[in-house]
């Protein structure tokens, strides 16, 4: 009888394997192994979003109060000329020498590796730097700078996906993806909670991408009025328990930090000159007044209803 090869396993077999948790590299953000999708609108931060996230992963003990496992890291930087995000990126506290930033600008083209010469060079560039590096996590800023398939193929996301799988085997990849753009029904609710919703899963291309990704997280920007406030929301997490929304301040365009956790004696405060005809109105007031999004100041509105007294739907 030929040996079996080791990725094929009878039920008893399964039965006594002894495996750890994969774990995470920033718990419960971005695990140890597979896909990571991101995605937001144009303008939503995500670039500030992911290199804080990279600078973490390669040296910082914690992150937005999230623990952070150390790894050496690769940021490839498609999205943008160097010229345009160098000054941004030399705003960082810190910039760690288990930090690759890779200018690739206009992008590469992973499924197509060894044409042109141009690409096949980078595409080879990148192969051996992890092979010498062994990244834990590689960013790819972004996804449509990585290739030339159609973003509305069902057949492209996982195409894609196993192509950043071969040439970084053993790293988990975090891509960058944009929205889709709003249509004129969805465009007249922008700054409402609704709006926030049905934005949830809104990015360009088919459901694909989502569906084959390991953890998926949205960005939601604010109103114009905090345009600096945004919202992380995972979307779908296979290895955990999905996390509650994280809100998240940008500052000088590159900094980013948690907003302060209110208390129930704030919300009072807040509450006491408020004025709302419904609970979502309210929402949005409570968000707008302490530089959340909505569907946070719904969660919180209902842990006050809880724990401190009920709140009339209606104030004049």
């Amino acid at each position: 009888m030929s040996q079996r090869p080791d990725w094929l396993l009878s039920g008893p077999e399964v039965a006594a394997l002894e495996i750890e948790a994969a774990g995470y590299y920033i718990e419960p953000l971005i695990p140890k192994e597979g896909i990571v999708l991101l995605y937001g609108k144009f303008g939503a931060y995500k670039t500030p979003i992911t290199l804080n996230m990279a600078v973490a992963v390669a040296e910082a003990p914690d992150l937005w109060g999230f623990p952070v496992a150390n790894a050496n890291v690769l940021y490839i930087e498609g999205d943008t000329p160097r010229s345009g995000i160098v000054k941004r990126i030399q705003k960082l506290p810190s910039l760690p020498v288990n930090l690759d930033i890779a200018f690739v600008y206009p992008g590469i083209d992973v499924i197509n590796p060894h044409t042109p010469d141009t690409n096949k060079a980078m595409c080879s560039s990148l192969v051996t730097a992890h092979k010498e590096r062994n990244y834990g996590v590689v960013f790819v800023d972004s996804l449509r700078t990585s290739h030339q398939l159609p973003d509305k193929d069902s057949e492209t996301p996982p195409k894609v996906y196993r192509a950043f799988a071969q040439m970084f085997p053993g790293a988990v990849v975090f891509v960058i993806h944009h929205d889709r753009k709003s249509r004129p029904t969805e465009r007249h609710m922008m700054g409402t909670q609704a709006d926030e919703e049905m934005q949830v899963e809104s990015f360009s291309g088919s459901q694909a991408w989502l569906n084959h990704a390991t953890s998926g997280i949205k960005i939601l920007k604010h109103s114009a009025k905090e345009k600096k406030y945004i919202t992380l929301i995972q979307t779908k997490n296979q290895i955990g328990e999905e996390c509650g929304d994280i809100e998240l301040k940008v500052e000088d365009g590159i900094h980013v930090a948690p907003v302060a956790t209110l208390t129930l004696d704030q919300v009072s405060d807040a509450l006491n000159v408020l004025v709302w005809n419904n609970y979502t109105e309210l929402d949005e007031q409570i968000g707008s007044y302490f530089g959340v999004s909505a569907r946070w100041a719904r969660e919180f509105r209902k842990k006050y209803e809880v724990e401190v007294a009920p709140i009339p739907k209606r104030k004049k």
